[in-house]
């Protein structure tokens, strides 16, 4: 394609070289003929540029920018072109000077209003931002980046509820897209809406059926849901898709689903992975150590939990699991103390509280254990677990 451009260029300039030396040609004939070589060079020199831009030769394409600009300075599209080389360079400054200089020359251009969104989005200026992606919607509403762009720049803002209006007012000019289905459906799932906004992205995942990034977006609304079995069909898909591999919190999520499915030792062999591949993540170890303790693996889940504690020391669910690891194990006075800690972690949970009056119970200490099931009644007066502990000792006073 190059090369047909560079032999057109020869042929025009051919053209143009024998009418200037023809002979007879008044000033006027000469300037326009000037211009033609000129706006011919420009032309060449713009697709040069536009093709070393998409190579990444940046610094040719600047050069050649640089030329081209000198002999058509009025070319809107060179100013375009010179105003992404300025914003993949980070010269934002630069950029808004190229993109005023194109809005003036061509005020129909809704890429150059877009643009300067990006600029204003780099600099942090939302609102300006906005201002100018709407600005490009309004000249181009068939583009749907310019749209997506002006919705996003909404949330940004704080205003999710208008990017959804607006996404949804335009969903029947984009009925074949699935990008904007999953964005009305990201929306939806923020605002709890979760009926609403799975049914968006299960459209979204029809529509763009090759997308894994959709599919991801409903397997976790599914699984926020809890809707864990068709979570897990999608996170299974999922899992053989390149990139995927390395992804811990799908292989947790899918670890968490097949728990709640009561597939304890397929969700710790994913729970496993997951701490493999981000160790510092204290959720990952919660589960495992679940898991293990479903599995009667209890010297693993006394491990894991205790790595979740070495992240979060002051887990009040990770002390009350330790306390359930202790007392499988029969180490009651270890059990106690670990129950005592989460309760003082969180001193609203009367669960807890009656754990620590079990405990005193097989302990013999039963008037400590009176006490603490009073006190899991006094947080929560229903607590039926706390009332039938408490008539079990009634009879020993």
């Amino acid at each position: 394609m190059r090369w047909r451009r560079y032999l057109k260029f020869i042929c025009a300039t051919g053209i143009f070289i024998s009418g200037c030396n023809s002979g007879g040609l008044t000033p006027d004939q000469k300037a326009q003929a000037n211009k033609q070589w000129n706006d011919a060079r420009a032309n060449v020199l713009a697709g040069l540029a536009s093709d070393q831009y998409k190579d990444g030769s940046l610094d040719k394409c600047q050069t050649t920018l640089e030329q081209a600009l000198r002999l058509e300075p009025e070319n809107a599209n060179l100013h375009l072109l010179a105003a992404k080389l300025a914003i993949e360079q980070s010269n934002l400054e630069a950029a808004q000077q190229h993109l005023s200089e194109a809005r003036t020359l061509d005020p129909k251009n809704a890429e150059a209003d877009y643009l300067l969104g990006v600029v204003y989005q780099r600099w942090e200026q939302l609102e300006h931002a906005r201002a100018a992606y709407a600005d490009a919607v309004a000249k181009n509403p068939t583009e749907l980046s310019y749209l997506l762009a002006n919705a996003e720049t909404l949330v940004a803002l704080g205003k999710p509820s208008e990017a959804l209006k607006l996404l949804q007012s335009k969903a029947l000019v984009f009925e074949h897209s699935g990008v904007i289905r999953d964005e009305i459906g990201q929306l939806l799932i923020q605002q709890n809406r979760y009926e609403e906004g799975i049914a968006e992205l299960r459209e979204a995942s029809i529509l763009s059926s090759d997308d894994a990034t959709i599919r991801e977006h409903l397997a976790f609304a599914l699984f926020a849901n809890k809707q864990f079995s068709e979570s897990a069909e999608c996170f299974e898909r999922l899992m053989t898709e390149p990139g995927y591999e390395k992804r811990a919190d799908v292989f947790a999520a899918m670890g968490e689903c097949q728990s709640r499915d009561h597939q304890y030792s397929q969700a710790r062999k994913n729970y496993e992975l997951a701490t493999q591949i981000n160790p510092s993540c204290y959720g990952y170890w919660l589960g495992l150590a679940k898991t293990n303790a479903q599995e009667k693996d209890l010297a693993g889940a006394e491990i894991a939990v205790r790595r979740a504690l070495s992240l979060e020391p002051d887990s009040s669910e990770a002390r009350c699991l330790l306390g359930f690891v202790k007392l499988k194990q029969n180490q009651l006075p270890e059990s106690l103390a670990a129950f005592h800690e989460a309760a003082e972690l969180n001193p609203q949970d009367s669960f807890c509280v009656c754990l620590e009056g079990y405990l005193c119970a097989r302990m013999g200490r039963i008037a400590d254990a009176r006490s603490f099931y009073s006190s899991a009644l006094r947080l929560d007066p229903h607590n039926e677990f706390a009332s039938r502990l408490l008539s079990s000792i009634a009879p020993l006073n």
